[in-house]
């Protein structure tokens, strides 16, 4: 049986939890623990937050069996957070740097979003990003397309809840096969404070 991972990268922006998700499909048996540990390797670099405000920090990763829903929760906690490299000021956390990932099924569940805050005010011209944003975003998203996308381990996914108006249940995975930098900044006003990105 497969397992579905839900990977979560945890930060502190000036005080409000911002969370970026991403889903991995792993063998059955797959401890949480060691994949929390893994991605904590590998995502803990200066790249993850190259050209983001230093207001910006990376505080932990936490892992989700997400189906079957039986494994314990894994979690890493830096004793000291990665923070951005730049030291102007930021745009409000809710106004986002978008990564569209692609899948190869069709509609909704073919794709994806991550939502990238913490880049300099400078940085959007316009309500468009600059290439001051996107090509360190573009970086980041890397990361993780790198390690986990097809040329990687080959897990990363799209963790699929609904098709059409039908729930799914198990949730079925979409795996990743491109991803792409939006350059519009994207305004996140229905996600509330507190309750992360």
């Amino acid at each position: 049986m497969t397992m579905l991972l839900k990977v979560t990268l945890v930060h502190n922006f000036a005080g409000i939890v911002v969370e970026n998700t991403f889903g991995l499909e792993a063998g059955d048996g797959t401890i949480p623990q060691d994949v929390a540990d893994a991605v904590a390797a590998t995502m803990n670099v200066a790249t993850w937050l190259a050209g983001r405000s230093d207001s910006i920090s990376f505080t932990s990763v936490r892992v989700e069996d997400d189906t079957p829903g039986l494994a314990a929760t894994g979690e890493v906690i830096f004793s000291v957070p990665l923070t951005g490299d730049d030291a102007a000021n930021a745009l409000p956390p809710l106004n986002a740097l978008v990564v569209q990932w692609r899948a190869s099924a069709k509609g909704r569940n073919g794709r994806g979003r991550l939502y990238l805050a913490g880049f300099p005010a400078s940085t959007a011209i316009g309500g468009y990003w600059t290439s001051d944003a996107q090509d360190p975003a573009s970086a980041a998203a890397s990361l993780i397309f790198d390690n986990y996308g097809p040329a990687g381990s080959g897990q990363l996914c799209i963790i699929n809840r609904r098709s059409l108006l039908a729930a799914l249940v198990p949730h079925q995975p979409s795996l990743i096969k491109a991803f792409s930098i939006s350059n519009i900044v994207h305004q996140q006003s229905r996600r509330q404070a507190l309750r992360g990105i």
